[in-house]
């Protein structure tokens, strides 16, 4: 079972963005940026095959969709290193125990 510590939940992402900012690029395309509390900045586009598709509010939407994608990869790596990090610790911190109890056995 994984540790819900290092579980990235939706409220995790929406707390991470502090701005979000569109753009209309061409004739058919929206970006979408949003800006994250590290200051990291991450991108997401929506460019729907026909012109005449193209609509605004859902260019918005789907490029938001896309950008959460990988606002949702960002923090999972982030989350990845935590938990590796807290495992090496926590194997250090048991081997050093390990060694210091033996070393009271030998005393």
């Amino acid at each position: 079972m994984e540790n819900e510590e290092f579980k990235v939940t939706e409220k995790n992402i929406e707390e991470a963005i502090t701005h979000e900012q569109y753009m209309a690029i061409g004739f058919k395309t929206i970006i979408c940026a949003l800006v994250l509390n590290s200051g990291f900045e991450v991108i997401g586009s929506f460019s729907p095959v026909e012109g005449e598709d193209y609509d605004l509010v859902t260019g918005k939407q789907e490029s938001k969709k896309a950008a959460l994608r990988g606002v949702l990869a960002y923090l999972s790596g982030i989350a990845h290193w935590k938990k590796a990090v807290t495992n090496q610790e926590e194997t250090r911190a048991a081997e050093a125990l390990k060694q210091a109890e033996g070393k009271g056995k030998d005393e």
